[in-house]
């Protein structure tokens, strides 16, 4: 992911504005590997298609909850759970991922629009707003989620945050309530396995195994 130290011009035709804060970064190399994979997923969509609006119903909009498929992929960290939702996400022509911190976003996005180009990707954070004409695919933290617009897919990562004392109550709303029309994805802990069970029936489970034990 990219700091914030010397912000580079915005590409035409896009709106952007950010400030600088610190955060925490995941390691710069976790990206490693996956390049290639995304590259052929993604040679697969048609660029420039718009997502299509649809009306506000109270949290994310109705559309959204779609008879797709869903998953939680659950497992511990360094287990490339979220390079599975991206791999996914580029595999169906619109998408929006939700993640937990606005550098992890940032870095997400510099690695889509590295393959796909800045025509196609948008970022919402708390303190960044890079949309283009024609977007495909969101990536956003959590809280930014477009709550307008339809999606064929739809992720949110690290969705043990449920519990979480602060922000709980917005991954739970998406939780309950987000959906991608054809595929939707919850990533995280493998302590969220009952609570999904419970409050999404229909969610299969993927468990991943560690890559290599953290030192």
């Amino acid at each position: 992911m990219s700091a914030s130290s010397s912000p580079t011009p915005s590409p035409p035709g896009m709106s952007r504005s950010s400030t600088s804060s610190p955060a925490t970064r995941r390691p710069t190399g976790w990206w490693s590997g996956w390049s290639a994979s995304l590259k052929e997923s993604a040679s697969r969509q048609e660029a420039g298609r718009a997502l299509p609006k649809t009306g506000k119903m109270g949290g994310m909009t109705g559309t959204l909850m779609g008879q797709g498929r869903i998953a939680a992929v659950l497992g511990p960290t360094n287990t490339g759970k979220t390079h599975y939702a991206i791999e996914r996400m580029l595999a169906h022509r619109t998408g929006v991922i939700g993640l937990p911190l606005r550098l992890l976003a940032r870095e997400v996005y510099d690695r889509i629009v590295a393959i796909l180009g800045p025509s196609v990707v948008a970022l919402i954070t708390g303190e960044e707003r890079i949309i283009p004409d024609r977007v495909q695919y969101w990536v956003c933290t959590v809280e930014a989620m477009p709550t307008n617009h339809a999606c064929d897919f739809l992720a949110v990562d690290e969705i043990q945050l449920c519990a979480d004392p602060e922000r709980g109550h917005v991954f739970t709303d998406r939780l309950l309530h987000a959906r991608g029309l054809h595929e939707t994805l919850f990533l995280g802990a493998d302590t969220m396995r009952g609570a999904i069970a419970a409050l999404v029936p229909k969610a299969q489970f993927l468990s991943r195994e560690r890559f290599s034990e953290l030192t």
